[in-house]
C-alpha cells in the first residue's frame, strides 16, 4: 500500500460564489516510492489526489479529485515520468495535469460521504 498523508487545514466557511486556495507541499522518502518500469527503466509517475468534505445547506457532502504530476515536455502534451536511474537533479518544469473524472449518477460530481 502506497504512503499515504492526511492533511487536515482548519475549517474555513465560503459565502456562495467564494473561492480559496490551499496551499500544501506534497514530498515522499526515495525508498517508500512505488516504481513502474517502461523500457526495462525504472520511472515513478505522482498522483496527488484530495477529498473535500462540506456542508452546504446542512447537507453534507464530499467531492474527490486527483492530478498525476510529471515533467512538462516540448515536445508533447503528455507530462514525462521521473525516471529513478537518472542521476539525482531538481526540475524547474514539474506539472500537475487532472486525472480524468467520473461522477455520481446525478452528474453532479458530487457524492455524499462514505460512512
Amino acid at each position: 500500500m502506497p504512503p499515504r498523508s492526511v492533511v487536515r487545514p482548519r475549517r474555513l466557511a465560503l459565502a456562495p460564489g467564494e473561492s480559496r486556495t490551499i496551499r500544501t507541499v506534497v514530498a515522499i522518502a526515495r525508498d517508500a516510492i512505488q516504481t513502474m518500469t517502461a523500457a526495462n527503466r525504472p520511472m515513478f509517475v505522482p498522483v496527488v489526489a484530495t477529498n473535500i468534505l462540506y456542508a452546504t445547506a446542512g447537507d453534507d457532502a464530499q467531492t474527490a479529485r486527483a492530478w498525476v504530476v510529471g515533467i512538462e515536455r516540448v515536445d508533447s502534451a503528455k507530462l514525462a515520468p521521473f525516471w529513478l536511474d537518472a542521476p539525482a537533479r531538481m526540475f524547474t518544469t514539474v506539472a500537475a495535469r487532472p486525472t480524468v473524472q467520473s461522477s455520481n449518477a446525478e452528474g453532479t460530481g458530487q457524492q455524499k460521504p462514505h460512512a
